[in-house]
């Protein structure tokens, strides 16, 4: 009896085990208690704020806004669910945690009218027209579930395509281009909304076989420096 007993016990241990989840996986949302250490709130890209420079006359452009807008956004945060949330869990070390409706409804509000085909010097890629207020209000604006904890949210500035002219001399000149992106890697508090951390990272694009992974490039970059991050705030 004693040796079934502890047979039972090893078998109830095993499905326990067997039964947890991944560590990248979502929990359902809602009267959640409070997060233990060691996890973080995805809330997505954030696109609402966006401005796409450049472009017109490049393979990769800004010139077909009714393609973007809004379908794009909405590519590219199920493109980051799909094949970084695991690397942003281990960059981290935390357990991440779904919450990106919030964000994709504000996405919603990109429109065309955020795509400028002839920049001016204020649209260059070392430019940002995102203030700290106005990431503290957007971070404020985000409709969650969850109700407490860290999150991470990624507003994204600008993509910019752009022509260099370089002068050889008196009479003759070169054009180059280049291809960047600037985003906003943000940890806020989720009770309290207080803004943590707003690191803004810009990106230079050389590679991809389509507008959507052109432009990704920039975000797979940017999460490609999150193990900086890993020791933020050790009390959440």
């Amino acid at each position: 009896m004693k040796k079934r007993l502890i047979q039972m016990l090893a078998m109830l241990v095993c499905l326990q085990v067997f039964a947890l989840p991944p560590p990248h996986l979502a929990t359902p949302p809602g009267n959640e208690p409070p997060l233990p250490s060691k996890e973080v709130v995805w809330c997505g890209l954030d696109y609402s704020m966006v401005k796409m420079i450049g472009g017109a006359k490049f393979d990769y452009g800004f010139d077909k806004p009714d393609l973007i807008f809004p379908a794009m956004p909405k590519s590219w945060n199920q493109l980051f669910l799909d094949e970084r949330l695991e690397d942003v869990s281990a960059d981290l070390n935390r357990r991440v945690l779904i919450d990106i409706d919030g964000v994709s409804s504000n996405n919603l509000k990109a429109t065309a009218s955020q795509i400028i085909l002839s920049p001016s010097d204020e649209d260059a890629i070392g430019k940002t027209h995102i203030t700290p207020e106005i990431i503290a209000d957007e971070v404020k604006s985000y409709s969650l579930n969850h109700t407490n904890g860290l999150a991470l949210v990624f507003i994204v500035d600008r993509f910019v395509f752009a022509y260099h002219k370089q002068q050889l001399n008196n009479v003759n000149s070169v054009y180059s281009k280049s291809s960047n992106g600037a985003v906003y890697i943000v940890f806020f508090d989720v009770s309290t909304r207080q803004v943590i951390s707003a690191k803004r990272e810009v990106n230079h694009i050389t590679t991809g076989v389509s507008f959507r992974n052109f432009w990704f490039g920039p975000i797979k970059d940017t999460a490609s420096t999150l193990d900086k991050y890993r020791d933020l705030r050790s009390n959440f």
